[in-house]
C-alpha cells in the first residue's frame, strides 16, 4: 500500500485507511483501530477526532488517578502524532523513550521540579550514553525540549506542573564545523572528474549547490530544467525506525523537507550545467539510480564520500562539510548573504551566518586589511583637513 503521513494508507481498493491505537492490553501492548474514507483528507481528519475523543478520556482517568509521567507522555505523544512528520515523530518517541521515561516516569507531573531536571541534564552530560560517555548539549537541549511540550500539553489540560521547568535551559558549545580547504576542494573535484559516475556527478552537485544529501537522494531528474538551468528542491530522502515496529527495523522515507524554507529552486552553474547536459546517464526516475523503482540512500553515497576522501588523502570529514565549504566559498566570493540563505534553504539569515558559514584565515586577513586601508584614508583626510586649518589660521596670526 502507498503511504502518505502517519499510519495513513491507500489501499489496493483505492480507499484511505487509518490505523489509531484505541487501548492497550495488560502487557502494553497496542489494540489498533481502523478507519476507511475515500479520501486523504477526510480520513485524516477523522482520524484526528478519534484520538482528540480518545486522549479526552485518557486524561480524565490519568487526572483521577495522581497524573503519573509515564501515563500522560503516552497521552501526549499519541494526541501529537496526527500532527507531526513521521520523522520527528520517531525522534521524540526515541529521546522520551531512552532518557525521559527511565527517570521521571514514576513521578507525578506536579513533581517535576526545576531542581529535578538541572540534576537531569548534569547527568546526562557526565554519562548519558550507553558507554558511559556524555550527550552533546544538543541532544540534552533536544530531550528538554520534549519534556517542556508535555509539560505545556499537561498545562493546557489544566494539570498542575511546575512552571519553573520551562527556565531550564543547556548552554550551548559552539561547534567548530570543518569546511574543505581550498586545495582538498581542487583535489576532490579533480577526481569526482576523473571518476564521474552517477554517484560521484552527485557528490559535485553537492559541492555546487549547497544541497543536503537527503535531498540528492530524493532528487529526480524531473526536477531538473536544463531549460530554465535550476534544481528544484522539493522533497528529501531518510533512513528512521517504524513506526509501529517492535524490534526497531528501519525504512526509507521521502518526504518534504524539514522546513517550507527548504523547498527552494537553485540556479545551476555553467560549469556543472554543461557536465549535467553531457553526461550519458538515463535521464529518468531518481538522479542517482536513474530508476523510478531504485533509491541510492544516504548512507550508500556517504559511504562512497569517505572512501574518495581516503583515495584523496583527506581526512575524513562528514558529508554535510560539502555543504558547508559551498557556503563558506560563497561567503568569500562576497555573494549577498540573503540569496546565500535562499540557495541554503535556511528560515533567516542568521542561520547562514552563524551556522554555515566559516570564514577563513585568509578571508579574515583580508577583512583586517580593509580595515586598516579604511581607516588610513579616513586619517589621510582628516590630517589634510587639520593641514588646511593650520595654515588657514597662521595667515591671521602673521
Amino acid at each position: 500500500m502507498a503511504r502518505k503521513g502517519l499510519n495513513i494508507y491507500k489501499r489496493k481498493d483505492g480507499r484511505w485507511e487509518a490505523r489509531y491505537i484505541k487501548s492497550r492490553s495488560s502487557q502494553g501492548k497496542p489494540q489498533y483501530g481502523y478507519l476507511y474514507a475515500a479520501s486523504y483528507h477526510e480520513v485524516r481528519n477523522n482520524l484526528q477526532k478519534v484520538i482528540q475523543t480518545l486522549n479526552a478520556t485518557d486524561i480524565e482517568k490519568v487526572s483521577a488517578t495522581n497524573c503519573k509521567f509515564m501515563d500522560f507522555s503516552v497521552i501526549w505523544l499519541e494526541n501529537s502524532s496526527t500532527s507531526l512528520k513521521e520523522s520527528t515523530y520517531i525522534r521524540y518517541r526515541t529521546l522520551l523513550n531512552c532518557y525521559l521515561m527511565p527517570s521521571f516516569q514514576q513521578l507525578q507531573m506536579s513533581e517535576i521540579t526545576s531542581e529535578r531536571v538541572c540534576t537531569f541534564c548534569k547527568e546526562l552530560e557526565k554519562h548519558g550514553k550507553r558507554d558511559g560517555t556524555g550527550l552533546s548539549p544538543k541532544t540534552i537541549s533536544d530531550i528538554l525540549s520534549v519534556l517542556r511540550r508535555i509539560l505545556h500539553y499537561a498545562q493546557d489540560q489544566n494539570i498542575s506542573i511546575d512552571v519553573t521547568v520551562f527556565n531550564v535551559r543547556v548552554k550551548q558549545i559552539p561547534k567548530v564545523l570543518e569546511i574543505l580547504s581550498l586545495s582538498e576542494q581542487t583535489t576532490l573535484q579533480e577526481y569526482l572528474m576523473n571518476q564521474l559516475d552517477a554517484l560521484n556527478l552527485g557528490i559535485l552537485i553537492c559541492l555546487y549547490t549547497g544541497i543536503r544529501v537527503g535531498e540528492l537522494c530524493a532528487l529526480t531528474w524531473e526536477k531538473i530544467s536544463f531549460s530554465d538551468k535550476t534544481i528544484c528542491i522539493c522533497q528529501t530522502m531518510q533512513r528512521i525506525q517504524k513506526r509501529t515496529s517492535e524490534n526497531k527495523k528501519t525504512h526509507i522515507i521521502i518526504a518534504a523537507p524539514k522546513s517550507s524554507s527548504a523547498n527552494r529552486v537553485i540556479p545551476i552553474p555553467s560549469t556543472l550545467l554543461k557536465i549535467l547536459s553531457q553526461y550519458p546517464l538515463e535521464k529518468n526516475g531518481y538522479f542517482l539510480s536513474g530508476s523510478s523503482l531504485e533509491v541510492v540512500e544516504p548512507r550508500r553515497i556517504q559511504y562512497r564520500f569517505h572512501k574518495i576522501l581516503k583515495e584523496c588523502c583527506i581526512d575524513r570529514k562528514n558529508f554535510h562539510v560539502l555543504r558547508h565549504t559551498f557556503a563558506t566559498r560563497c561567503v568569500e566570493a562576497n555573494i549577498d548573504i540573503k540569496t546565500l540563505s535562499e540557495i541554503l534553504g535556511h528560515s533567516s539569515v542568521s542561520i547562514t551566518m552563524n551556522r554555515y558559514v566559516h570564514p577563513s584565515l585568509s578571508l579574515k586577513r583580508d577583512s583586517m586589511e580593509k580595515l586598516a586601508d579604511f581607516i588610513a584614508v579616513k586619517q589621510s583626510v582628516i590630517f589634510r583637513k587639520q593641514s588646511h586649518n593650520r595654515a588657514f589660521m597662521k595667515q591671521f596670526t602673521e
